[in-house]
């Protein structure tokens, strides 16, 4: 590995690839923070492209992937927000040339191709980010923090949730070839990532899960996209975690989100308020007694591109930390092979 910080313009020099719906906050998020120049856009949509180029003039519409890896100024980073399906040949061909990765979760279909994409940031030295924007939610630095300084005791039980009362609309993803799975992918994902990064507890020993598809049990792994599941999750240290999500549930709200986190000294959970899918609280429990812990974070979505943004322009050398994203893909291929 090249002990050396890598060479970087004075302003990161950056590609998006896939400007949709969901990405426009993310472009919006870089031009406000203004510490990177969009260098060049791909989309093959042109509603799509019409309205990143009016957030970003400047940039180069360019025509495909190639194109995007060749521009000139040379790209520093460049962010993914296209069909899972092409995630792993998309950062491969990025990484390969050098280029700092920030990719949508879930980055892969698989832990293989997750494993693979981590190999190539590894070796070449490059900052692969994903969107971990849980991480980033008001309370849950402090959350990890009460867990790691033993505060909880001995964790025993995590019990995460993420039901949403709305499906994806972009019909790729009911398309298992190309999304690799329904809401376990969507929606367990990121609360997996969450779960990994506040505590370390020992690995998977056992998964059983229970997938259904409009009320009806999936018997065979990927016969249909699920939009509910119910996980099981047995470590080696004996601790349980339990993951239910879902699309389209009847929950009387938006969504339901919580990472509950119990231990022999106490327990902490992060939660929405009242179904929303930005207000979110953490509080730390002790017995009968809550205590609010955690200040307001606002546009805490938006970090973990922000942060990989900053970071290209100080130091975008592989980050260890990936290995996490082979760690939850590995828990999503035992929960779809189960």
């Amino acid at each position: 590995m090249n002990a050396m910080l890598k060479p970087v313009a004075l302003r990161p020099q950056i590609g998006l690839l896939g400007v949709g719906a969901s990405a426009r906050s993310r472009l919006q998020a870089l031009i406000a923070d203004d510490t990177v120049d969009i260098a060049a856009i791909v989309d093959a949509r042109s509603s799509a492209r019409e309205m990143a180029a009016a957030v970003a003039p400047q940039a180069v519409l360019a025509d495909g992937m190639h194109e995007l890896l060749d521009a000139a100024p040379p790209l520093d980073g460049i962010v993914i927000a296209t069909p899972t399906n092409t995630h792993h040949a998309h950062a491969l061909a990025a990484l390969e040339r050098g280029i700092s990765v920030f990719c949508r979760m879930p980055l892969t279909r698989t832990a293989a191709e997750a494993t693979q994409v981590v190999a190539a940031a590894r070796r070449n030295d490059c900052l692969l980010l994903t969107d971990t924007c849980f991480r980033f939610a008001p309370g849950a630095a402090e959350l990890r923090e009460l867990i790691r300084a033993g505060e909880l005791g001995t964790l025993y039980a995590v019990d995460l949730k993420f039901h949403s009362a709305f499906a994806p609309e972009q019909p790729w993803i009911y398309n298992v070839a190309k999304s690799g799975g329904g809401c376990v992918m969507d929606l367990g994902s990121p609360m997996l990532d969450l779960a990994a990064w506040a505590n370390d507890c020992g690995q998977v020993e056992a998964v059983e899960a229970q997938l259904f598809a409009h009320g009806r049990r999936i018997e065979r792994a990927h016969a249909a996209i699920e939009n509910y599941a119910t996980v099981q999750c047995r470590l080696t240290t004996g601790a349980s975690v339990r993951l239910t999500c879902s699309w389209h549930l009847p929950a009387g709200s938006e969504a339901v989100i919580e990472a509950a986190f119990y231990g022999t000294r106490g327990g902490a959970v992060l939660r929405n308020v009242g179904g929303s899918l930005h207000d979110i609280v953490v509080d730390h429990l002790q017995g009968t007694r809550t205590r609010r812990i955690g200040a307001p974070v606002s546009n805490w979505r938006q970090q973990p591109l922000r942060q990989w943004a900053a970071r290209l322009g100080e130091d975008a050398r592989f980050d260890a930390g990936a290995r996490h994203i082979i760690d939850v893909a590995t828990i999503v291929d035992q929960i779809y092979g189960s």
